[in-house]
């Protein structure tokens, strides 16, 4: 049974800094459109009241179709001020909301209690307040792996909870399932986003998180969404779009985690996902049934192959093949060659293979009911009809 495309692409969203003015967000219209042509509908920000031009800055996006998750400041901050501001002129443009970020890194002593107590008042206030009914809260985000267990359990005042599964430059969903088993202890059986994870390219940075070359990037990101929707995250919010500024020492990973470098030029993850998002986009805006299709897999496929059946349209379905294969050394960093492996694909039932998307090469026509496809380390997408 195939799963909604719509649902996959609205899966995905990155995070942007539109109150950054002394970084290239500052040319937020550029940031727009760049959203745009990429084909993401989510981002992250922070909520801040007495920021008038990110204010304005969100809610072009918002009229551009692109809503925000705002992340509502830290303990110490007023709540209710944020609130207000989010029910009133910003309510266009408020797609979730969630507790403060990272918190237990803070330096405050008795951060357990004061961030339990915020996020508790942070829920109760979005609840209370009519006007947004339906935006979900998502929890706090947790630096320490002993510090969710210190947090203890959250549920009566989350819908969501929300996880950092940075992989430190390997496989791209390497550390989601431990991420995902220490929040079960704050939001436990709860449903989770990730609003953040990604890849730096700082290839001198000494940091624990390890940095890929511009290459490995555009292996992983798509990886990343497809391998997090495939394990149930709701979604995932990458970090980031933009570069914030020149690095040319490339030691300072804050500054190398875009799609985009700082000059709004694309890194080829901006083209790869870009090709994902339009290569799996619904082709109609109205509802339609889900119908299985008949397809098989050679027995022989590789032990990492990865795949995700969507639906486009009445008739109309995009496979997704992936292997999970590192394409990146992390230890001397440098380009793991990827042995390509074969996979046979076999339709039935009347379905038929109309074409095959490389996200590195475009789109090739294809016609038949069996194809056989090289799978190295970058997705490809099987357009099928039936």
């Amino acid at each position: 049974m195939p799963r909604r495309a719509s649902s996959f692409v609205n899966s995905v969203g990155v995070n942007v800094h539109m109150s950054y003015f002394d970084t290239a967000y500052r040319h937020w219209q550029e940031v727009r459109a760049k959203l745009v042509q990429l084909g993401v509908r989510h981002v992250r920000d922070g909520a801040c009241p007495g920021c008038v031009e990110q204010r304005q800055r969100l809610l072009a996006l918002a009229a551009a179709g692109i809503r925000a998750d705002y992340i509502m400041g830290h303990p110490g901050e007023s709540l209710s001020q944020m609130v207000k501001m989010l029910a009133g002129p910003m309510r266009s443009s408020v797609d979730a909301v969630e507790g403060p970020n990272e918190y237990d890194a803070s330096g405050d002593r008795h951060w357990v209690s004061h961030l339990r107590g915020y996020q508790h008042r942070l829920y109760r206030l979005v609840k209370r307040t009519r006007v947004l009914d339906g935006v979900p809260v998502f929890g706090p985000t947790l630096v320490s792996g002993d510090d969710f267990r210190r947090l203890a359990s959250l549920r009566r005042y989350t819908d969501f909870g929300n996880v950092h599964p940075y992989s430190g430059g390997q496989v791209p969903a390497a550390t989601l399932p431990y991420n995902r088993h220490v929040e079960e202890l704050v939001a436990p059986r709860r449903p989770v986003v990730a609003t953040e994870a990604g890849f730096h390219n700082a290839i001198a940075s000494t940091s624990g998180n390890r940095p890929v070359s511009e290459a490995a990037q555009a292996g992983y990101v798509p990886r990343m969404f497809l391998d997090f929707f495939n394990a149930g995250v709701v979604r995932t919010y990458l970090y980031e779009l933009l570069d914030e500024g020149p690095n040319r020492s490339r030691t300072d990973m804050e500054k190398h985690f875009g799609l985009l470098r700082s000059n709004f030029s694309e890194k080829p993850a901006f083209r790869a996902l870009k090709s994902l998002l339009a290569a799996v986009a619904p082709v109609t805006a109205t509802s339609f049934r889900l119908t299985p299709i008949d397809y098989t897999v050679a027995p022989d496929a590789p032990t990492d192959l990865r795949e995700l059946l969507l639906q486009t349209g009445p008739h109309s379905y995009a496979l997704v093949l992936w292997r999970n294969v590192s394409v990146w050394n992390t230890q001397t960093l440098r380009t793991e060659h990827v042995d390509p492996a074969t996979v046979q694909l076999t339709l039935g039932g009347g379905a038929r293979v109309t074409g095959v998307r490389t996200l590195a090469r475009g789109f090739v026509p294809v016609s038949g009911a069996a194809l056989s496809l090289r799978l190295a380390g970058m997705p490809r997408v099987v357009s099928i009809t039936h």
